[in-house]
């Protein structure tokens, strides 16, 4: 949680530098901005509650990789549209997924200098699902099956370097704090009655329940 509140605290520093950064006089737009598409590669790691076990461990720190489309608008800002994350464990049964996709408008800023440094803040959706099974080999313990469909509403600051042209790299934190979804939840107990082996739970939350920090390299069209 300390680990959060560090990050939600330099996201808003970020966002507070950004707006107030001073742009060169002119009206020529910053030449490292002059491009219409682009491809995103990212890796990186997710502090996330979505996929830690029943029970167990509140956040679990799972890899982040994916790629995404990225196209510029007449106002020189980005919108984007991808795979944020995938995550595949084989079980002796069954298995355990998670993915992820992502939308997010972003906000580029000095956008009227010839600086290859580009400070960004973006907001956006990402739209999930994960399948989780908690098999045990104790006796006293049964099966646990959960399914969730859900999205997280989330805003990410973006410092962007570009290199030349055609290529450049991104550091991001996309921080989530808005959580909403249903959760499907199998319980194989023989001794609970039908209706608490199976039930549904509608889930709304407003907190940090996941964050990213993302390394990425984009190539332009």
């Amino acid at each position: 949680m300390a680990l959060l509140k560090y990050c939600a605290s330099l996201c808003l520093l970020f966002f507070a530098c950004s707006v107030t950064a001073q742009e060169e006089p002119g009206t020529e737009i910053n030449p490292w901005l002059n491009y219409p598409a682009a491809m995103r590669f990212h890796i990186g790691a997710t502090w996330s509650s979505d996929f830690a076990p029943p029970g167990l461990t509140p956040y679990r720190i799972i890899p982040a990789y994916g790629a995404s489309f990225q196209w510029m608008n007449k106002q020189y800002n980005t919108q984007e549209i991808g795979l944020n994350s995938f995550r595949y464990e084989r079980l002796s049964p069954g298995s355990n997924w998670s993915v992820s996709l992502r939308y997010e408008y972003i906000m580029n800023f000095l956008k009227h200098t010839s600086s290859r440094w580009i400070p960004s803040i973006g907001a956006g959706l990402i739209p999930f699902a994960h399948r989780y099974n908690l098999i045990t080999v104790v006796s006293t313990q049964f099966p646990l099956r959960t399914f969730e469909l859900g999205t997280h509403v989330f805003i990410s600051p973006h410092l962007t370097y570009h290199c030349s042209k055609k290529v450049f790299f991104q550091l991001s934190l996309p921080l989530s704090f808005m959580r909403m979804g249903t959760k499907r939840v199998r319980n194989i107990n023989p001794s609970l009655p039908a209706d608490a082996q199976n039930y549904t739970i509608a889930d709304f939350d407003i907190s940090l329940a996941e964050t990213s920090i993302i390394l990425s390299v984009g190539v332009k069209f």
